[in-house]
C-alpha cells in the first residue's frame, strides 16, 4: 500500500510523487512499471533500450532499492528483452558499480 504523504508547502508534485513511489511495496510489477516509465520518458519501449541506457536503468533500479525484489534479475531481463546474463553484466560493469566497492581492478 502506498504511504499517505500530505503537500508540503512548496513541495513540486514531482518530489511528492517520488515520496509515494519510495514508500510503495516493490515488487515484479513495479520493476516493470519502472521500467516501461524509464524507457517512455526516452520516448523509447523497454526492448528498444541501448546498452548505454540498460546500464543506467540498472543503476537507478538498484539506487531505488529495487534489487532485493525477488525474481529481480529475470524481471529486468525479461521486460528489458536481453537474457539474465546481460542483466548480471550490467550489474558487474564499472558504469554501475557502487561506489562502496572501490576501485575496479
Amino acid at each position: 500500500p502506498a504511504a499517505v504523504v500530505s503537500h508540503a508547502h512548496g513541495a513540486s508534485a514531482g518530489a511528492v510523487e517520488a515520496c509515494v513511489l519510495r514508500d510503495r511495496q516493490k515488487g515484479p510489477d513495479e520493476i516493470r512499471h519502472f521500467i516501461t516509465e524509464y524507457a517512455a520518458n526516452r520516448g523509447a519501449t523497454p526492448q528498444a533500450l541501448d546498452q548505454e541506457a540498460g546500464r543506467a536503468l540498472t543503476q537507478t533500479l538498484r539506487d531505488e532499492g529495487y534489487m532485493s525484489v525477488r525474481k529481480f534479475v529475470p524481471t529486468v531481463s525479461e521486460t528489458l528483452g536481453v537474457s539474465r546474463a546481460t542483466v548480471y553484466h550490467y550489474l558487474k560493469s564499472p558504469d554501475t558499480a557502487s561506489a562502496a566497492s572501490g576501485p575496479v581492478p
